[in-house]
């Protein structure tokens, strides 16, 4: 979280000065993880990291309005890695509802979603096909 937090302070004049070029927002966007707000105890460390991350961009959100906007997105089950099992991968897509990755078109336009509306700020939107919704 710290490399976020430095990124984030540390880039604020140059957030606040772009925003004040086009009289609209500029954007902040972190990448986070459905399991921030669900942990899995397997992945401690890593959910815990991302639950403060999800903590910090509310935070950023609260400070920064109205010039700068702070979002999140969640990833979910977007692309398989090669040493991901077929069963492994059977097993995560039946806790999808939507059943099937998502792509990086997926992730994509959630982006352009937060980045082309000037009144969504301190959200997060999952982009997993509905698996936040099996935990």
């Amino acid at each position: 979280m710290l490399a976020p937090y430095l990124i984030n302070t540390g880039l604020v004049e140059l957030l606040h000065a772009g925003a004040d070029a086009n009289d609209s927002p500029t954007d902040i966007v972190h990448i986070t993880d459905i399991f921030a707000l669900s942990p899995k105890p397997e992945f401690d460390l890593y959910c815990a990291t991302k639950a403060g991350l999800e903590n910090l961009s509310q935070s950023f959100a609260k400070r920064y309005a109205p010039r700068i906007k702070v979002n999140c997105l969640q990833p979910g089950p977007i692309l398989f890695k090669d040493s991901h099992t077929p069963e492994m991968r059977r097993r995560v897509l039946a806790e999808t509802p939507l059943g099937r990755e998502g792509g990086p078109e997926a992730v994509y336009r959630a982006l352009r979603a937060l980045l082309d509306n000037d009144y969504l700020t301190g959200t997060s939107i999952p982009v997993d096909g509905g698996r936040h919704l099996a935990r």
